[in-house]
């Protein structure tokens, strides 16, 4: 078995300080300058003694990059540790204190401690994600010059020239994003990986260039042997549980402790999909059924769009809604906005493949006027009679848990069927059947 030396790093802005163990000997710490000399110094230094080093520093964004890609280039075995697990792993060798110094010694301890992974990632990739962490914070700049115009439009208090020079602003602005975003797209067609990826991310509907640009950007230069949980970490949409014995008992709350931007890619593509993507809206629609937050509804999305991404990604197929989430069955079914409606009409029935076991019955005087009961589970409101327009509800089964679509249109008007699921009609005095139960 070949043995190693170990050596920490720690990055700041103007100095780094190296940590090196020569065969389990005394730790020697040297400081060397954080530009391109200091550097080859530093790689210097490393081969001193002819032997294999491995290195671990932490990721500090730019200040260690140039020298992560010099010791990658170079052959050196690089590990860049995740801050908050190294910050952690430091708790845990019981260091009260904080120095340059001591998170050297500290880092070196990671490498030799902790598993190894190696840190390799494409030059192409990170030019990439330059481009796409500058492009969104032109956008950002972008929006807040257009609501300070809007400010200044509405008074007149403002100077002309103020509006001039916002106005001016905002069409170099746009001039940058133009610019850039050119210069992305030439990095994706070089490289023909990041151009399947492009197309695939293009195929499911939500996604525009926009966001799968942001999307491939930050998923390609997250490590490429995540599984599916792991991602979903990375992202920060894991659910953090925070319960002891019988008395601490918190509400799940989502963790955010990952990339911030790879989620902010993924909302707005998940908020268009509730509005034309059927297989994402069913689901969104089904959480709401169970009484869940539409936030909480929506970061669900979020999290299924990505397990369709990293399969997309892992098998090089088109997206397939069928394998998100199964979408109301009916042949005729068409999209108007937000709400998932029949073509055809048909009178009051019910019918079904298999017939539906209700448990229990519940009557109009069980339950409170303006709610809707299936089975045993919790009754949900109705609109008031007078606001009464086409709507859709999906609730659960007593028995097999699937979905359930309830249309409700005006009053005294037939309800539409859908196939597989309940319908009835709506009459001025309230009926009960089949577990189902009117305005009382």
């Amino acid at each position: 078995m070949d043995k190693h030396d170990f050596s920490g790093i720690e990055v700041s802005a103007e100095e780094l300080i190296v940590a090196v163990e020569r065969e389990e000997r005394t730790i020697s710490l040297e400081r060397f300058a954080n530009d391109a000399q200091g550097h080859q110094a530093v790689l210097r230094f490393l081969r001193g003694a002819g032997r294999r080093v491995r290195v671990c520093m932490e990721s500090t964004g730019v200040y260690g990059l140039d020298l992560a890609l010099l010791l990658a280039r170079a052959g050196i075995e690089l590990m860049v540790a995740n801050p908050r697990e190294a910050r952690h792993f430091a708790t845990a060798m019981m260091q009260r204190s904080k120095n340059d110094r001591l998170d050297a010694r500290m880092l070196l301890e990671f490498a030799k401690r902790m598993p190894f992974q190696a840190w390799t990632p494409p030059p192409v990739v990170l030019q990439l994600h330059a481009l796409s962490r500058r492009l969104q914070a032109l956008k950002d700049t972008q929006a807040a010059e257009q609501n300070r115009l809007h400010a200044a439009r509405a008074t007149d208090t403002s100077p002309a020239a103020v509006r001039r020079d916002l106005e001016r602003s905002l069409r170099s602005l746009r001039r940058a994003v133009a610019r850039l975003t050119v210069e992305a797209v030439k990095i994706i067609r070089q490289d023909s990986g990041l151009q399947q990826r492009f197309h695939l991310l293009l195929s499911a509907k939500g996604i525009g260039e926009t966001s799968a640009m942001a999307l491939l950007a930050e998923l390609a230069v997250a490590p490429q042997d995540l599984d599916v949980r792991q991602l979903v970490a990375y992202a920060g949409l894991d659910p953090r549980e925070h319960s002891s014995g019988s008395s601490v008992h918190k509400q799940p709350r989502l963790s955010k402790h990952g990339n911030v931007h790879l989620r902010r890619a993924l909302y707005m593509p998940a908020l268009v999909a509730l509005r034309r993507q059927p297989h994402r809206r069913a689901f969104y629609e089904h959480l709401r059924a169970r009484g869940k937050a539409k936030m909480v509804a929506l970061v669900a999305v979020m999290r299924k769009l990505l397990h369709a991404i990293f399969g997309m990604f892992k098998h090089r197929t088109a997206f397939d809604g069928n394998k998100l989430y199964p979408a109301p069955r009916s042949r005729n079914l068409h999209n108007k906005g937000r709400r998932l409606m029949p073509k055809r009409k048909v009178s009051c029935t019910f019918e079904r493949k298999k017939p539906l076991e209700v448990q229990e019955r519940i009557y109009p005087h069980e339950f409170s006027p303006g709610q809707l009961c299936v089975g045993r589970h919790r009754p949900f409101p109705l609109p008031r009679q007078e606001q009464w327009r086409e709507r859709s509800f999906y609730l659960s089964e007593v028995e097999n848990r699937s979905t359930l679509w309830l249309g409700i249109r005006s009053q005294g008007a037939p309800a539409a069927r859908l196939s597989g699921s309940i319908v009835w009609r709506t009459t001025p005095r309230p009926t009960a059947s089949r577990g189902i139960c009117t305005r009382a």
